[in-house]
């Protein structure tokens, strides 16, 4: 009996070690400001690259390709077809940097939790930039 006892113990403290809850706290990273530029169309202001958003994506001009992502500054992707309002952007490495003018249509976008993504490690806070395009093989 005292046998029988012990082991539904050990079963009983096995099973609440196992469902021990921890919080972790990830860091928030805020989202960024869109200026206005066309319609459906608004830049990162203030950003060092020519990012847009356009229909829920971020687009990226960089070496010379588009590229997109859910996400402002890393997880960028070679899409196989660019929207017409982001492929009739002239000269889209003109709005890295992109101030607003006083008084013009900026908003702020939603933010993310850095937490990690599996299989692709932590969300960094900073640019990412895309790998070299000519390297694609």
């Amino acid at each position: 009996m005292r046998r029988a006892t012990r082991v539904i113990a050990m079963i009983i403290g096995i099973g609440l070690a196992g469902s021990c809850y921890t919080e972790v706290d990830y860091p928030y990273v805020a989202g960024p400001d869109l200026a206005y530029v066309s319609p459906g169309v608004e830049v990162v202001a203030g950003y060092d690259y020519p990012v847009f958003f356009v229909d829920g994506l971020y687009w990226l001009w960089w070496d010379g390709f588009w590229y997109s992502s859910p996400f402002w500054n890393h997880g960028w992707r070679w899409p196989r077809e660019v929207p017409p309002r982001i492929h009739g952007i002239a000269h889209p490495e003109s709005y890295a940097r992109f101030r607003a003018a006083p008084g013009y249509g900026v908003r702020h976008a939603a933010g993310y939790s850095a937490r990690p993504t599996p299989g692709f490690g932590p969300h960094p806070t900073h640019f990412v930039a895309p790998a070299m395009r000519g390297a694609r093989r």
